[in-house]
């Protein structure tokens, strides 16, 4: 009983002991996360992008065997504009010298050539400036014996208005058919004849020739006709003032000659005598 009672004592003395620490559970287990379902058309994501909605592509019919599949035309969205036709553009015409036939006052069937601009008011057309003549340089020419009156060609080309040059035939009533030439020495480029005078009314035609021998007559293949005037100092062509005693005749461009012949085919409006105050070549 005494042991008893001690081991009841003992026990009674010893505190209790400590609570046991309860277990930890696991959680539950949950259900698999299934994926978010797809926005509607048009409709913010969660991340705030929209969503454009989804493109359905046509079905295309299979053709039956042996034929190909239809091809669609491609429509243009704007319509093309046909451009404007071409038209071509009418050529201008140079300023070259044009021709008038004139052969009623002789038989030569010569033609009047000229140059545009060439004027006549004293001074010398732009780009055109006197040749320098040699002495003895003119002289008369006369193949058929017609000259009746005849004075110094030097007269004709010395700078001189007092001293002046004539030369005449027979009768006013006939063609006079003689003529002036001009010695150049060498062959040079002539674009123009000015001829001063008192005289109007008389026709003058310019040829010229390349060689070194004059040609004996004015038939002769040798020269080469540039064209002539009629009505010296009675008209306006080109450029040229009727009564001013100036007549400027162009050779229908740039002529390369030794000789240049000044062929007086018809008599002046009055008698059958030209006086010649200058004459003047221009290149």
């Amino acid at each position: 009983y005494a042991a008893l009672n001690e081991d009841a004592n003992r026990e009674a003395g010893t505190p209790p002991p400590a609570a046991a620490t309860p277990l930890a559970q696991a959680p539950p287990a949950l259900p698999p996360a299934s994926a978010p379902p797809a926005p509607a058309p048009g409709v913010v994501a969660p991340e705030g992008e929209v969503v454009p909605p989804p493109t359905t592509l046509p079905t295309v019919p299979t053709p039956p065997a042996g034929q190909s599949p239809p091809v669609t035309p491609v429509i243009p969205s704007t319509p093309v504009t046909p451009s404007a036709p071409f038209t071509p553009s009418t050529p201008s015409t140079g300023s070259g010298g044009s021709e008038d036939s004139d052969d009623s006052d002789t038989g030569s069937g010569s033609t009047d050539e000229s140059t545009s601009g060439s004027g006549s008011t004293g001074g010398e057309p732009a780009g055109r400036t006197p040749i320098d003549l040699g002495a003895d340089a003119v002289s008369i020419y006369d193949p058929y014996g017609r000259v009746t009156v005849k004075g110094d060609p030097a007269d004709a080309y010395d700078n001189d208005l007092d001293t002046i040059f004539r030369i005449g035939t027979a009768s006013p009533d006939e063609p006079m058919n003689v003529g002036i030439v001009v010695d150049l020495e060498r062959t040079t480029s002539v674009r123009a004849l000015e001829l001063r005078t008192d005289t109007p009314g008389f026709r003058v035609e310019t040829y010229g020739a390349t060689g070194s021998e004059l040609p004996p007559d004015i038939l002769d293949t040798r020269w080469q006709n540039f064209g002539g005037r009629s009505g010296v100092d009675e008209g306006k062509k080109d450029g040229n003032v009727a009564g001013d005693e100036i007549e400027r005749v162009p050779l229908g461009g740039e002529r390369k000659v030794r000789y240049l012949l000044v062929w007086l085919a018809k008599p002046p409006t009055r008698g059958s005598t030209v006086r010649l105050t200058e004459l003047k070549l221009l290149g």
